[in-house]
């Protein structure tokens, strides 16, 4: 299953490597919002595989602050002219 995911970044958060298209779509004061695209099983483990790409884990602190995990059909393309591929994106 394809999902489409949101939450606001924090610096305390650290750094984060996933290797599913993400981009940043939006900043406020102290925080960036970040949309990604991930192929899971359920909305839980798409969460987990965004939580578990960070380099201190975040199911540590509490969870990041989601907007939305939207389920996506298999045939749905996270890709447009706001958010193009780059060659490092794995879909």
């Amino acid at each position: 299953m394809n999902f489409w995911l949101s939450w606001k970044h924090y610096p305390k958060y650290g750094i984060f490597e996933l290797h599913s298209p993400w981009w940043i779509s939006g900043e406020g004061d102290d925080y960036k919002t970040i949309v990604a695209a991930v192929k899971a099983e359920s909305e839980k483990q798409a969460k987990d595989i965004i939580e578990e790409s960070y380099d201190v884990p975040l199911f540590l602190d509490p969870s990041p602050e989601w907007r939305f995990c939207d389920k996506r059909p298999d045939d749905w393309s996270p890709f447009c002219d706001r958010f193009p591929r780059a060659d490092w994106m794995i879909w």
